[in-house]
C-alpha cells in the first residue's frame, strides 16, 4: 500500500487507483473501507467521545470526500467500541466566547446539512449511550442500529 497526501487529506490506496483503502482527515475521524462499496467512519474523541467543533469539522470533510468518491455507496457512523457519544462538549458551551460559540454551532449546522441529505446510505451503529450530539448525528442517518445488553463502562 502507498500513502500520499492531497488537499490536506492523507490517503492510502491499494492496487485499484479508484478505490480508497483508508481516508484520514484528522486523528479523530477515520474512514475504513468495507466490502460492497461502503465505509465505516470511526470517530475517536477520547476520553469519552464528546462531540465538539474539533470533531464536527473533520467529520463533515470526511463525508464530503466520500460523497465525491463515485465508488462509495454508503457509510456506517460509529464511535469507539462501547461508546457512541457523551453528549456535547460543555467546555465549548459554558460561558463561551461569542466567536467560539458561533464556530461551534456553525460547524454542527454544516455537519447536519451534509449528513442528513447525503446521497450515501447512512447507518448509525450505536454502542452505548447517545445523548445530545450523538442523538443528533444518529437522527441524521437513514438507519440506527443499537447494541443490546449491558453497556461496558470504561471507568
Amino acid at each position: 500500500m502507498m500513502y500520499f497526501a492531497f488537499s490536506g487529506v492523507q490517503r492510502c490506496d491499494g492496487k485499484d487507483d479508484d478505490a480508497v483503502s483508508l481516508l484520514i482527515i484528522s486523528s479523530l475521524v477515520r474512514a475504513i473501507p468495507l466490502p460492497g462499496k461502503a465505509f465505516i467512519i470511526r470517530l475517536y474523541n477520547p476520553p469519552i467521545n464528546i462531540p465538539s467543533t474539533k470533531l464536527f469539522q473533520p467529520l463533515d470533510a470526511t463525508i464530503a470526500k466520500l460523497e465525491s468518491e463515485k465508488s462509495c455507496r454508503g457509510i456506517i457512523l460509529a464511535f469507539r467500541p462501547h461508546e457512541f457519544s457523551a453528549g456535547l462538549d460543555l467546555s465549548e458551551l459554558y460561558q463561551p466566547h461569542p466567536k467560539k460559540l458561533k464556530t461551534f454551532y456553525q460547524s454542527l449546522h454544516n455537519l447536519i446539512s451534509r449528513l442528513y441529505p447525503t446521497r450515501l446510505a447512512c447507518v448509525a451503529a450505536i454502542e452505548g449511550h447517545s445523548p445530545a450530539g450523538g442523538c443528533i448525528l444518529a437522527m441524521c442517518c437513514d438507519y440506527r442500529i443499537m447494541a443490546t445488553g449491558k453497556i461496558k463502562n470504561r471507568a
